[in-house]
C-alpha cells in the first residue's frame, strides 16, 4: 500500500493571502497613477483654456482702445502678446454692434476660436 503524503504544518496556507493583499495593492497603485496622469492632463488642459481666455480679453480691450471698427465696418486686426497671438475678424452687425471673431495661438501651439458681439458707444 501507498503513503499518503499528510500535510500537518500550516507554512503554505499563507501564500494566498499574501498573494491577496499583492493583488490588491498593485491595483491600487495603478489606479493611483492612472488618476494622476489624468489630474496632470486636465490640469494642463485647464491652463491652455486659461491663457486662451486671456489672450481674448487682452485682444478685445486692446481692439477697443485702438478704435479700429470706427474707420472700417469689416476687416481683420492681429495682435502680438508675450504668450501668444490674437486675429480678431470684425464686422459690423447693426449701428453700434460689431461680431468678433477671436482666433488665438498660444506658445504652445493650442489654438482656440470664440465668436462674440461688442458694443460700441458712439
Amino acid at each position: 500500500m501507498r503513503k499518503r503524503l499528510q500535510i500537518t504544518t500550516e507554512k503554505g496556507f499563507y501564500l494566498p493571502y499574501v498573494l491577496l493583499v499583492t493583488v490588491i495593492s498593485l491595483s491600487v497603485i495603478s489606479a493611483s497613477v492612472l488618476i494622476y496622469r489624468t489630474e496632470v492632463k486636465s490640469t494642463y488642459m485647464l491652463m491652455e483654456q486659461m491663457e486662451n481666455e486671456t489672450l481674448i480679453q487682452m485682444g478685445r480691450v486692446k481692439f477697443k482702445q485702438q478704435e479700429m471698427y470706427k474707420h472700417n465696418e469689416k476687416g481683420q486686426v492681429t495682435y502680438t502678446f508675450p504668450n501668444g497671438d490674437v486675429v480678431i475678424q470684425y464686422e459690423k452687425v447693426t449701428e453700434n454692434v460689431f461680431s468678433l471673431t477671436f482666433n488665438t495661438k498660444t506658445e504652445n501651439n493650442s489654438t482656440f476660436s470664440q465668436l462674440t458681439f461688442l458694443q460700441v458707444d458712439e
